[in-house]
């Protein structure tokens, strides 16, 4: 009896050893999550944030090529306009 009651009462540190380990484990699972969820928003604002720098980067050819086309419609109106009005005389 000694002995089985020996027996349990090292079974029972063991088993006390092992709920303190699963205790730490949880807290280090739980810390390596959350861990992850910060890079993760880090990674989807840094994600965004370039996305906008490309997009402003892609649009700036457009910008330049409408500028030169409103200069070359300015040109060409202008030089209607002096046309139109070299024919009907006025100088």
């Amino acid at each position: 009896m000694k002995q089985h009651d020996k027996r349990l009462d090292s079974h029972s540190g063991e088993i006390d050893d092992i709920k303190a380990c699963v205790v730490r484990i949880t807290a280090l699972l739980e810390r390596q999550q959350d861990e992850a969820n910060k890079q993760a928003e880090a990674y989807e604002k840094w994600r965004d944030e370039s996305e906008a720098r490309i997009a402003a980067l892609e649009a700036k050819p457009g910008q330049r090529w409408e500028q030169v086309q409103g200069y070359l419609l300015t040109c060409v109106l202008g030089l209607v306009v002096g046309i139109v009005g070299a024919y009907l005389g006025l100088k």
